[in-house]
């Protein structure tokens, strides 16, 4: 069983365990819930943080296995950094 998580300027968004038995990913309504804020507001890093999910399960059936992966969105005034990183 592998890890994923989703850290937003130092606030976990999310942190599930994920097998390829399983065959997907958390429900991604929850997500995109997790991943908007109060306002109310969908972030545009939110929409490339689902496509990041998608991604990993698809390289997961590939090769067989779901890297642990943490995925880390910086916000700042001027924009955003997304961040993928995958550990054994």
């Amino acid at each position: 069983m592998s890890r994923i998580a989703i850290i937003v300027d130092g606030n976990t968004v999310m942190d599930s365990q994920v097998t390829l038995r399983q065959g997907e990913l958390p429900n991604l309504d929850d997500i995109r819930k997790t991943l908007t804020p109060a306002n109310g507001t969908f972030q545009p890093w939110s929409a490339t943080i689902i496509g990041t999910l998608g991604a990993e399960l698809l390289i997961a059936k590939a090769g067989g296995t779901i890297p642990n992966t943490t995925i880390t969105v910086t916000t700042r005034d001027t924009g955003w950094t997304l961040d993928v990183e995958h550990a054994t």
